[in-house]
């Protein structure tokens, strides 16, 4: 940077001068940091050593790992993944609340088919009818996804679509079998 004689703090006091070579030899073996003050002359205001310009070699700072902005397809592909697997537990409780509901009926603990019929069938309507709409909507998001993914979004979505028919079957008949 400079041909001039620098000065360096250590300690309490000041050292120098030295030659602009020697203070970088010295920054580059650590002898001096960058937040020791360093003077161009013994009449200037010390400032860091590691705002000297060319004192210290840059510094490579890694970038932290920060994950990559998902793409448009990723985003679709990702909540077609959370969606068969809330499809496949939504089915697993919905043929659960069924068959306890089925269970108890055919035990006399709940009035009937009828009553089992009306108590169960809302959840498994609203569910039925979610996966009538989105599998045809998101079949291709669903073809892309690993095989696991896919059974789950099959067997989710086409078990809702079965507890549909048959609660809309089980209304149906148990209002039958309830009428004179």
């Amino acid at each position: 940077m400079s041909s001039a004689m620098w000065y360096y703090a250590a300690g309490a006091g000041r050292r120098g001068p030295i030659p602009w070579e020697q203070l970088v030899a010295m920054a580059a073996a650590g002898q001096l940091t960058r937040d020791q003050f360093v003077w161009p002359d013994p009449a200037a205001t010390g400032r860091p050593a590691g705002t000297v310009e060319g004192l210290f070699e840059e510094e490579v700072i890694p970038i932290a790992y920060a994950r990559p902005v998902p793409t448009q397809d990723d985003v679709i592909i990702r909540n077609a993944r959370q969606n068969s697997i809330a499809m496949f537990i939504t089915f697993l409780l919905s043929a659960a609340g069924m068959a306890i509901g089925l269970v108890r009926s055919l035990t006399g603990a709940m009035g009937g088919p009828a009553a089992t019929a009306l108590s169960v069938t809302p959840c498994v309507t609203v569910c039925g009818l979610f996966a009538v709409v989105y599998m045809p909507l998101r079949w291709r998001v669903i073809a892309q996804l690993p095989r696991a993914y896919r059974r789950m979004g099959w067997i989710g979505g086409l078990g809702l679509i079965a507890l549909l028919l048959l609660g809309c079957l089980s209304v149906f008949f148990g209002n039958v079998l309830v009428m004179p």
